[in-house]
C-alpha cells in the first residue's frame, strides 16, 4: 500500500479575455463563481479549492489515493458541459487543467509542474487536463531554446525566402515565383515553415517573420531587376500582420516597385468580418501598387462574400482540390467551377499542387491561368532561381533565333 501522494490541479478559464470583452464583467463574475461553485462540489473533505487571482484557481488535495484526482477531475468536467444562461443565450465555460503530484508536500514545487502541466494543456487546444512528466518538461526547455534561437535567428538573417516558380499554364514559362520562409538554423539545417511557424505565432514573432522575408525578397528583386522583368513575386502576409497599424507606414519606407509584388493572404477566416483597420490596410496596400492574391480557394476559408467585397487579383486553388482531378470527374468539375466565379470576378487564379504535366494540362483546359507544384520545380534558393532564369533565357533566345 503505497502512501498518499500530495496532488495539485491548476485551474484557468478558456478565453477567459473573450468572455469579458463579448459579453461584459457581470457575466464574466457570473463564470467565475460558476467555476468557483463546480470546484467546491467536486472535493471532498480535506481538499483546498482556492481562486489564485484574475481566472486561475487551484485544486488541493493533500491524501491523493486510488484515483481520487481522476474523480475530482471528471467531476469538474462533466460539470462544465452543462451551460449557463447568459441572457438568451447559453454559454458553455471551458477549463485547461494542469495537474502535478509528489510523495511530499513541496508546494513550490507543485505549483511550478502544474502551472507547466497547465501551459502544456493550453498548448494542446486547451479545454483538457494535463499531467505533469519529466519528458514535458525537457521538451519545453527545448521549445523555449528554439524560441530563442528563432529570435536570434531574425535578427542574425537566418531565415531568407526559397522561391518556386509559377508557370503559365499554355507556355509552361515561369510568369511568378512564390517566396517561401526557410530558416538556416546553425544546427539544425534548413528548416521549412512547419518547424518553426506555430513557434513564431506563439512567441508572437509572426509578424516580424514577415517583415524579414518581405525586406530580403525587395532587395533580391532589386539586384535582379532584369531576370525578373514580368514575373511577379508572391508574399504571404499574415493576419497579425494586416492588423499591424504600422502597416502602411512599414511599407511606404521600402522601396516597393508597383505592379511586381502580390501579397498572399494566408489566414483568409477574418473575410467575412473585417475590421475598419484591416479594411484601411488593404487599400493602402492596392495603393502602392501590390496585388491581393487569396490563398486555398475552396479548403473553406473564402467565401464567395469575403470576395466580392475584397476583390482580389488572383486567387489560389488549393492543392487538396488539384491532387485528385485524373482521377475524379466531380474534382474537376468544382475547380471547374471555381475557375468560372474567378473569371466572372476577373480574378486570375493560380492552381497550386501541380504534381504531374498531365494534372498541367486538365488544369490549362479548365482555364487555370497559372501554375505551381512540383511538376515545375520545388522551392529553392535564391542563387539557383537566378540560374533557371537565365537557364530560361538562353533557351527562348535560341528559340527565337531558331
Amino acid at each position: 500500500e503505497e502512501s498518499a501522494k500530495v496532488t495539485l490541479l491548476h485551474i484557468d478559464v478558456d478565453h477567459f479575455k473573450e468572455i469579458n470583452d463579448r459579453f461584459g464583467h457581470a457575466v464574466g463574475d457570473l463564470v467565475l463563481r460558476h467555476v468557483s461553485k463546480i470546484l467546491v462540489e467536486a472535493i471532498s473533505a480535506g481538499d483546498v479549492a482556492a481562486r489564485l487571482g484574475g481566472d486561475e484557481f487551484a485544486v488541493l488535495i493533500p491524501k491523493d489515493e486510488c484515483d481520487k484526482t481522476n474523480a475530482v477531475l471528471d467531476h469538474i468536467q462533466k460539470s462544465l458541459e452543462s451551460p449557463i444562461p447568459v441572457g438568451d443565450q447559453a454559454l458553455i465555460v471551458c477549463c485547461s487543467i494542469g495537474v502535478a503530484s509528489a510523495m511530499s508536500a513541496d508546494l513550490a514545487k507543485l505549483l511550478s509542474q502544474s502551472d507547466l502541466a497547465l501551459y502544456h494543456a493550453k498548448r494542446n487546444g486547451r479545454n483538457r487536463a494535463e499531467i505533469f512528466s519529466d519528458e514535458m518538461a525537457s521538451a519545453l526547455a527545448t521549445e523555449r531554446q528554439l524560441a530563442q534561437d528563432l529570435r536570434s535567428g531574425l535578427a542574425l538573417g537566418q531565415i531568407r525566402p526559397f522561391y518556386q516558380v509559377q508557370v503559365d499554364a499554355k507556355s509552361f514559362r515561369v510568369n511568378g515565383v512564390e517566396a517561401l520562409a526557410r530558416w538556416h538554423h546553425p544546427t539544425r539545417g534548413i528548416l521549412a515553415p512547419a518547424h518553426f511557424l506555430s513557434l513564431a505565432s506563439y512567441n508572437g514573432l509572426v509578424a516580424e517573420l514577415d517583415d524579414v522575408i518581405l525586406m530580403a525578397v525587395l532587395a533580391d528583386m532589386q539586384s535582379l531587376e532584369s531576370q525578373l522583368e514580368g514575373i511577379r513575386v508572391s508574399v504571404n502576409l499574415s493576419a497579425d500582420r494586416l492588423n499591424d497599424p504600422e502597416l502602411i507606414t512599414k511599407l511606404g519606407s521600402y522601396d516597393i516597385p508597383p505592379g511586381r509584388l502580390s501579397f498572399e493572404l494566408i489566414e483568409t477566416i477574418f473575410l467575412d468580418s473585417l475590421s475598419d483597420h484591416v479594411r484601411q490596410n488593404i487599400e493602402a496596400i492596392k495603393s502602392f501598387g501590390i496585388d491581393i492574391e487569396i490563398d486555398d480557394l475552396g479548403s473553406g476559408h473564402a467565401s464567395l462574400l469575403g470576395l466580392l467585397e475584397l476583390r482580389p487579383d488572383r486567387v489560389k486553388i488549393d492543392r487538396q482540390l488539384v491532387m485528385p482531378i485524373l482521377q475524379s470527374v466531380p474534382s474537376r468539375r468544382l475547380v471547374g467551377s471555381l475557375v468560372d466565379i474567378a473569371r466572372a470576378l476577373d480574378m486570375g487564379v493560380i492552381a497550386e499542387g501541380v504534381e504531374t504535366i498531365e494534372h498541367a494540362k486538365v488544369l490549362a483546359d479548365l482555364g487555370v491561368h497559372t501554375l505551381q507544384g512540383y511538376a515545375f520545380g520545388r522551392p529553392q534558393s535564391f542563387a539557383d532561381l537566378t540560374a533557371r532564369l537565365e537557364q530560361e533565357a538562353l533557351e527562348a533566345d535560341i528559340a527565337c533565333a531558331g
